[in-house]
């Protein structure tokens, strides 16, 4: 059965080069490291044209392996961690594309974005589907936990 476990309408206002910037992160390092052995995938979808002026996603070229994945303890030994890593690696892409289309994304996928220093707004919707339902210790869920109809064991 497939899950969902979260979703984000991403939206980017003119204008703004720095409050609408993402840091490099995988989306998996805010999650509990048992969390992380459940199979679990984004879909980004641009609503709006993405391009490097309005922030599109930047993704690494070398996704680690599980043995070089981490949960550093502040943002900023994150950040260092990925650029030695995974950037160091091959570097990284810019994903510019048109609204509609849709990036499928690992939770360990080292991937960041700059700010939207354009006119006009940038948005992206990107619902996050796990493999079950990720629940904390007191048995409450992690995120949504709604079962997709339709799904079968």
């Amino acid at each position: 059965m497939t899950f969902q476990l979260n979703e984000q309408h991403i939206c980017k206002p003119p204008r703004t080069p720095l409050a609408s910037q993402f840091v490099l992160h995988q989306d998996s390092q805010y999650m509990r490291a048992r969390h992380r052995l459940i199979p679990s995938v984004a879909i980004w979808c641009a609503i709006d044209a993405a391009t490097t002026a309005n922030g599109c996603l930047w993704v690494a070229r070398a996704v680690p392996s599980n043995s070089e994945i981490h949960r550093p303890t502040t943002a900023d030994e994150y950040t260092a961690l990925h650029q030695r890593r995974a950037f160091a690696q091959g570097g990284e892409v810019a994903l510019q594309v048109g609204a509609g289309a849709a990036v499928l994304m690992s939770p360990f996928l080292p991937h960041r974005s700059e700010g939207n220093r354009t006119s006009e707004w940038r948005r992206a919707f990107m619902p996050q589907f796990s493999a079950q339902p990720i629940m904390e210790d007191d048995g409450k869920p992690v995120g949504l936990a709604v079962p997709l109809s339709g799904s079968t064991e």
